[in-house]
C-alpha cells in the first residue's frame, strides 16, 4: 500500500514507512533552505561579532503530520540529570543563543576540532535516546551556505527552549 505525502499541491508516493521518513526528512530539508534564502535579514550578534543574520525559528520547518516532543517538567530535569557538564554547556549555549556555528560553539566549549564538539553532541543525542527523546527535540543543526562556504549552524529545539525557560534554567550561579 503506497503512503501518499502531500507536498505543495501534489502528492508523492512512498511504498515503505521509511521511505517515506527519508522524504520527509527531503522535504524539511528543502523547505528550511528556501526559508534560508527568503528570510528577511535580522541581526543576531554571536560571538567573534559575526552576524549571520537570522532566529532560530528561521530554521523550524514543520513535517506534515509529525507533532512536536511533549517536554514535561519530570522529563526534563531527568534528562538534564543524566548529562554531564561539557553535554550542559552547550546546551546552555545553544538556549541562551539563537543560533551558533559549530566554530563558535567550539570557542565556547574550549575544544580544538569538530571531532572534539561531535562527541560531546553525539553525548546529548544518546542521553536523549536513553530517555525515548529524539534528539531534534533538543537541539537541530543545518548546513548553511555563505558565499559559497558551508558552516554548520546550531540551535535549541522550540520546544526544549520553551521548557528550559519554564524551568528557569540553566539556573544562575547564586553570588
Amino acid at each position: 500500500m503506497a503512503i501518499r505525502i502531500p507536498y505543495k499541491g501534489k502528492f508523492i508516493e512512498c511504498e515503505t514507512p521509511e521511505e517515506a521518513e527519508k522524504m520527509l526528512a527531503i522535504i524539511n530539508k528543502q523547505e528550511i533552505e528556501e526559508r534560508l534564502e527568503q528570510a528577511a535579514p535580522r541581526t543576531l550578534p554571536l560571538p567573534g561579532n559575526r552576524e549571520w543574520g537570522m532566529e532560530w525559528s528561521d530554521f523550524v520547518v514543520s513535517v506534515p503530520g509529525s507533532t512536536p516532543h511533549s517536554w514535561t517538567a519530570k522529563l526534563f530535569q531527568a534528562f538534564i540529570d543524566r548529562l554531564g557538564l561539557d553535554q550542559q554547556k552547550i546546551l546552555n549555549v545553544l538556549v541562551s543563543q539563537s543560533c551558533v556555528t559549530a566554530d563558535d560553539l567550539r570557542t565556547a566549549m574550549g575544544v580544538q576540532n569538530n571531532q572534539a564538539l561531535a562527541g560531546v553532541i553525539s553525548g546529548i543525542s544518546k542521553q536523549a535516546a536513553a530517555l525515548d527523546i529524539p534528539a531534534r527535540a533538543v537541539f537541530g543543526i543545518q548546513n548553511h551556505r555563505r558565499s559559497g562556504e558551508l558552516t554548520k549552524l546550531y540551535y535549541a529545539a522550540p520546544q526544549f527552549r520553551k521548557i528550559a525557560a519554564d524551568m528557569n534554567w540553566p539556573h544562575l550561579p547564586e553570588k
